[in-house]
């Protein structure tokens, strides 16, 4: 299992490989004090999302998606800020052969480190990082999910 963050302290200085070990909390650091969560999750080849994808929410945190298509859309479809305007999740997120979306998502991800700019865009949409926050702990989020679910049973 690899984790990786993207610091408030500077650029990307974190990887954190636990083998064997289960999925860190967001009590531990690595939640309060990064600003970009590349979420893997279990499988990039089935549409659903684990507490993996919720934890981005609830740090305050810009996440990254690596998952199965159409996950950027469901979560924006539900009413969380995907932050397209630096994420291009669109380029990628209908893709449906996984090796070439997790090739898009890694060019992604490089650009974004190379370009220096990604502390800049956390602090430029941080208003938006905090709301995502609050709506994804609200009743509105909790509404809006519930929905979404009784759609998988028709």
């Amino acid at each position: 299992m690899m984790y990786t963050f993207v610091g408030h302290r500077g650029l990307p200085n974190d990887i954190l490989f636990r083998p064997g070990v289960g999925d860190l909390g967001v009590g531990h650091y690595v939640y309060s004090e990064y600003s970009v969560n590349i979420v893997t999750e279990t499988s990039v080849d089935l549409p659903f999302i684990s507490e993996k994808t919720c934890k981005p929410f609830m740090a305050n945190q810009i996440p990254v998606i690596v998952g199965g298509a159409g996950v950027n859309k469901f979560l924006k479809d539900v009413g969380l800020d995907m932050f397209e305007d630096i994420v291009p999740w669109h380029r990628w997120d209908n893709e449906p052969d996984s090796s070439t979306r997790l090739q898009q998502i890694a060019n992604f991800i490089e650009q974004w480190i190379n370009g220096g700019t990604i502390l800049d865009d956390y602090y430029r949409v941080l208003t938006r990082v905090e709301h995502n926050k609050h709506y994804f702990h609200g009743e509105e989020f909790r509404n809006r999910i519930m929905i979404q679910m009784t759609n998988f049973n028709s």
